[in-house]
């Protein structure tokens, strides 16, 4: 269907317009959808609360069945053994891949070089609503 609205716009201009509309209501739903986020997240709080995970495996309804299950995730607690474990090693695979594009753009703007980072430089549309 957007698709179609889309090829409907014949003018550069109309598309433009379409885009703005498009972004309007993708807005919205964003908006909506951020609210049930919300309060999903507040459910699934109460659940692991409410729910002692000793005492019962879970409750279900007529149509759904909510369990609170563990899962045990890392968190570094003394960087610097960690870093030279990594060093020793060579277990780089423990670390993500991922430069910090903020770090390395304040870097640039005080005319530092970043080793081995390079520029990519990407185009994005910029959308602005025009006054009427």
């Amino acid at each position: 269907m957007l698709l179609s609205q889309f090829r409907k716009a014949k003018t550069p201009a109309a598309r433009a317009d379409f885009l703005l509309e498009l972004n309007r209501v993708r807005l919205e739903q964003k908006k909506v959808y951020e609210q049930h986020e919300k309060f999903q997240n507040m459910l699934e709080a109460w659940f692991i609360q409410e729910l002692p995970t000793k005492d019962a495996q879970g409750i279900a309804g007529k149509k759904g069945r909510v369990e609170i299950k563990t899962k045990e995730l890392p968190t570094v607690e003394d960087w610097s053994k960690f870093c030279a474990y990594i060093q020793q090693t060579g277990a780089f695979e423990l670390l993500n891949r991922a430069v910090n594009p903020k770090a390395v753009r304040e870097r640039w703007e005080n005319k530092e070089e970043v080793p081995g980072v390079g520029k990519f430089v990407r185009k994005v549309v910029s959308l602005t609503k025009v006054k009427e």
